[in-house]
Protein backbone atom coordinates (compact mmCIF):
# COMPACT_ATOMS: atom_id res chain seq x y z
CA UNK A 1 0.00 0.00 0.00
CA UNK A 2 1.47 3.21 -1.29
CA UNK A 3 0.00 4.98 2.17
CA UNK A 4 2.67 3.10 4.23
CA UNK A 5 4.96 3.49 1.95
CA UNK A 6 5.11 6.89 2.30
CA UNK A 7 4.28 7.00 5.82
CA UNK A 8 7.47 4.74 6.31
CA UNK A 9 5.17 1.61 7.67
CA UNK A 10 4.47 -1.56 6.52
CA UNK A 11 1.31 -2.16 4.19
CA UNK A 12 0.16 -4.57 7.15
CA UNK A 13 0.14 -2.10 9.97
CA UNK A 14 -1.82 0.27 7.88
CA UNK A 15 -4.61 -2.55 7.26
CA UNK A 16 -3.95 -3.91 11.29
CA UNK A 17 -5.15 0.33 12.18
CA UNK A 18 -7.29 0.73 9.58
CA UNK A 19 -8.70 -2.68 8.66
CA UNK A 20 -8.46 -1.71 4.74
CA UNK A 21 -7.34 0.62 1.99
CA UNK A 22 -11.19 2.29 1.80
CA UNK A 23 -11.31 2.71 5.49
CA UNK A 24 -7.94 4.44 5.43
CA UNK A 25 -9.14 6.63 2.60
CA UNK A 26 -12.17 7.33 4.56
CA UNK A 27 -9.82 8.77 7.25
CA UNK A 28 -7.78 10.73 5.19
CA UNK A 29 -11.55 12.11 3.40
CA UNK A 30 -12.43 13.35 7.13
CA UNK A 31 -8.90 14.85 8.42
CA UNK A 32 -9.06 16.78 4.79
CA UNK A 33 -12.34 17.95 5.52
CA UNK A 34 -11.55 19.16 8.59
CA UNK A 35 -8.45 21.10 7.30
CA UNK A 36 -10.17 22.61 4.53
CA UNK A 37 -13.23 23.58 6.67
CA UNK A 38 -10.92 25.67 9.08
CA UNK A 39 -9.22 27.39 5.78
CA UNK A 40 -12.56 28.66 4.83
CA UNK A 41 -13.74 29.91 8.26
CA UNK A 42 -11.11 31.72 9.17
CA UNK A 43 -9.50 33.03 5.78
CA UNK A 44 -7.26 36.24 6.31
CA UNK A 45 -8.06 39.45 7.86
CA UNK A 46 -10.14 42.02 5.25
CA UNK A 47 -11.29 38.28 2.80
CA UNK A 48 -14.84 38.27 1.64
CA UNK A 49 -16.26 34.83 1.82
CA UNK A 50 -16.34 33.94 -1.47
CA UNK A 51 -12.15 35.06 -1.63
CA UNK A 52 -11.75 32.48 1.07
CA UNK A 53 -13.64 29.63 -1.46
CA UNK A 54 -12.10 30.88 -4.20
CA UNK A 55 -8.40 31.17 -2.26
CA UNK A 56 -8.62 27.23 -1.69
CA UNK A 57 -6.63 27.23 -5.22
CA UNK A 58 -3.95 28.93 -3.68
CA UNK A 59 -3.43 25.42 -1.39
CA UNK A 60 -2.78 23.63 -4.60
CA UNK A 61 -0.22 26.40 -5.42
CA UNK A 62 1.58 26.09 -2.09
CA UNK A 63 1.83 22.37 -3.20
CA UNK A 64 -0.91 21.31 -0.09
CA UNK A 65 -0.69 17.61 0.37
CA UNK A 66 -4.18 17.60 1.57
CA UNK A 67 -5.74 19.14 -1.38
CA UNK A 68 -3.53 17.02 -4.11
CA UNK A 69 -4.57 13.98 -1.43
CA UNK A 70 -8.23 15.07 -2.02
CA UNK A 71 -8.41 15.60 -5.91
CA UNK A 72 -6.76 11.34 -6.05
CA UNK A 73 -9.14 10.13 -3.82
CA UNK A 74 -12.14 11.73 -6.17
CA UNK A 75 -10.69 10.62 -9.00
CA UNK A 76 -10.38 6.95 -7.40
CA UNK A 77 -13.98 6.94 -6.25
CA UNK A 78 -15.43 6.64 -9.75
CA UNK A 79 -12.29 4.50 -10.89
CA UNK A 80 -10.81 2.06 -8.55
CA UNK A 81 -12.43 1.95 -5.05
CA UNK A 82 -16.12 3.08 -5.55
CA UNK A 83 -17.31 2.54 -2.26
CA UNK A 84 -15.38 5.96 -1.20
CA UNK A 85 -18.44 7.41 -3.80
CA UNK A 86 -20.29 8.20 -0.19
CA UNK A 87 -17.89 9.85 1.29
CA UNK A 88 -17.01 12.00 -1.53
CA UNK A 89 -20.66 12.54 -2.47
CA UNK A 90 -20.97 13.83 1.55
CA UNK A 91 -17.54 15.66 1.12
CA UNK A 92 -19.02 17.50 -1.89
CA UNK A 93 -21.96 18.68 -0.17
CA UNK A 94 -20.55 20.00 2.45
CA UNK A 95 -18.59 21.76 0.55
CA UNK A 96 -21.18 22.91 -1.47
CA UNK A 97 -23.14 23.95 1.50
CA UNK A 98 -20.41 25.94 2.62
CA UNK A 99 -19.98 28.02 -0.37
CA UNK A 100 -24.00 28.76 -0.49
CA UNK A 101 -23.66 30.35 3.04
CA UNK A 102 -20.66 32.42 1.14
CA UNK A 103 -22.30 33.04 -1.57
CA UNK A 104 -25.65 34.84 0.88
CA UNK A 105 -23.32 36.10 2.48
CA UNK A 106 -21.69 37.94 -0.42
CA UNK A 107 -25.38 38.68 -2.01
CA UNK A 108 -26.75 40.30 1.09
CA UNK A 109 -25.26 43.22 0.17
CA UNK A 110 -25.87 43.40 -3.06
CA UNK A 111 -29.39 43.71 -4.51
CA UNK A 112 -28.06 42.86 -7.80
CA UNK A 113 -27.87 39.28 -6.52
CA UNK A 114 -31.39 38.85 -5.12
CA UNK A 115 -32.20 36.91 -8.21
CA UNK A 116 -29.43 34.38 -7.86
CA UNK A 117 -30.07 30.58 -7.94
CA UNK A 118 -27.76 29.93 -4.84
CA UNK A 119 -27.48 25.84 -4.89
CA UNK A 120 -26.54 26.28 -9.07
CA UNK A 121 -23.89 28.99 -7.92
CA UNK A 122 -22.07 26.71 -5.81
CA UNK A 123 -22.10 23.97 -7.92
CA UNK A 124 -20.66 26.44 -10.31
CA UNK A 125 -18.02 27.54 -8.41
CA UNK A 126 -17.37 24.16 -6.73
CA UNK A 127 -16.63 22.78 -10.79
CA UNK A 128 -13.96 25.69 -11.02
CA UNK A 129 -12.11 24.96 -8.50
CA UNK A 130 -11.63 21.17 -8.74
CA UNK A 131 -11.57 21.89 -12.44
CA UNK A 132 -8.41 24.36 -12.36
CA UNK A 133 -7.40 22.28 -9.61
CA UNK A 134 -7.22 18.81 -12.07
CA UNK A 135 -5.77 20.91 -15.24
CA UNK A 136 -3.32 22.70 -12.89
CA UNK A 137 -2.11 18.69 -11.20
CA UNK A 138 -2.10 17.12 -14.68
CA UNK A 139 -0.23 20.21 -16.37
CA UNK A 140 1.14 22.87 -13.53
CA UNK A 141 3.38 24.89 -16.46
CA UNK A 142 0.17 25.68 -18.53
CA UNK A 143 -1.71 27.00 -15.88
CA UNK A 144 -1.82 29.99 -14.64
CA UNK A 145 -3.46 30.03 -10.98
CA UNK A 146 -3.00 33.80 -10.10
CA UNK A 147 -4.63 34.19 -13.33
CA UNK A 148 -7.81 32.07 -12.81
CA UNK A 149 -8.34 32.83 -9.43
CA UNK A 150 -8.58 36.84 -10.38
CA UNK A 151 -10.23 35.86 -13.21
CA UNK A 152 -12.78 33.16 -11.02
CA UNK A 153 -12.85 36.15 -8.64
CA UNK A 154 -14.04 38.56 -11.23
CA UNK A 155 -16.38 35.99 -12.87
CA UNK A 156 -18.22 35.30 -9.38
CA UNK A 157 -18.59 39.30 -8.14
CA UNK A 158 -20.28 39.95 -11.48
CA UNK A 159 -23.18 37.28 -10.65
CA UNK A 160 -23.20 38.77 -7.53
CA UNK A 161 -23.09 42.83 -8.76
CA UNK A 162 -20.30 43.07 -7.11
CA UNK A 163 -17.80 45.83 -8.57
CA UNK A 164 -13.98 43.82 -9.27
CA UNK A 165 -11.37 44.40 -7.37
CA UNK A 166 -8.37 44.38 -10.42
CA UNK A 167 -9.72 46.64 -13.29
CA UNK A 168 -9.97 44.87 -16.61
CA UNK A 169 -9.48 41.05 -17.58
CA UNK A 170 -6.19 40.04 -19.34
CA UNK A 171 -4.97 36.65 -20.63
CA UNK A 172 -2.22 34.72 -19.04
CA UNK A 173 0.02 36.16 -21.44
CA UNK A 174 -0.83 39.46 -19.89
CA UNK A 175 -2.20 40.82 -23.29
CA UNK A 176 -5.91 42.53 -23.24
CA UNK A 177 -8.69 41.02 -24.73
CA UNK A 178 -10.34 42.28 -27.32
CA UNK A 179 -13.59 44.25 -26.91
Amino acid sequence: MEIGKKAGVSHALVIHHFGSKEACMYAVVEHIRERMSARVADGDPGETALDRVLGLLNMLRNDDVHARAMFVILIESVTGTPGLRPAVVETNTIVREAISRMITEAADSSAAAQSIDVSSLAVLIEAILRGVAMQWIADPEHVDLDSITTTAQQMVRSVLGQPHSTPGLTNSREHALPK
